[in-house]
């Protein structure tokens, strides 16, 4: 059976198989092994695999589930983010998580431009969902985390997704005596609640 099809089958079975061709040297064979992991979308055998993983090869995973509104890769990522081996990849899963904070309304009609990706949604995701409570939770906890990569990838993502109850962390984490503060050099959006 050609390996394009896996996906296209979802089947657990091989999950394994598929989620190991994330270190393949080949970028397009990475590319396939992160769709295929969207389409077989068992992220408990990833998140059972966190902890012995490769950082580089958890950073592919870490790829496929970006955008995924599933509660399986929600979970997935908050694992990473607390549990993963590498503090960089912790951080990385911080920055993913906060993606799918809230779900957007779906696409009616109409042009999106020349260059969609490159600005500001035109829909702004302002529904929540099952996995918003697990990923808002998340971004809180790693805002008390001792790596600073960690907090900053949690306090630029709560910056984005304006999560009101954890204004008052993030201005904590911001104060002149956190090494945080040098690094966004006082950030006006802190003070300000929408």
């Amino acid at each position: 059976m050609p390996r394009s099809r896996l996906g296209r089958l979802a089947d657990p079975t091989t999950m394994r198989s598929v989620a190991l061709r994330g270190q393949d040297s080949d970028p397009t064979v990475r590319f396939v092994s992160r769709r295929a992991l969207r389409s077989i979308a068992e992220w408990q055998a990833l998140s059972d695999s966190v902890g012995a993983a490769d950082p580089d090869l958890t950073r592919e995973w870490i790829l496929a589930a970006v955008g995924v509104y599933d509660a399986g890769a929600v979970e997935f990522l908050a694992n990473v983010a607390r549990q993963g081996a590498n503090p960089s990849v912790r951080a990385e899963a911080v920055a993913a998580i906060a993606e799918v904070d809230r779900k957007a309304d779906p696409y009616q009609q109409g042009w999106w431009g020349t260059r969609p990706a490159a600005g500001e949604p035109s829909r702004k995701r302002v529904h929540e969902w099952e996995g918003t409570e697990l990923v808002l939770s998340t971004l809180r906890e790693a805002l008390g985390s001792d790596v600073e990569a960690r907090r900053l990838a949690a306090i630029r993502a709560l910056l984005r997704v304006n999560d009101p109850l954890a204004l008052a962390q993030v201005r904590q984490a911001l104060t002149p005596d956190n090494a945080a503060e040098r690094s966004f050099g006082g950030d006006r959006r802190v003070g300000r609640s929408a």
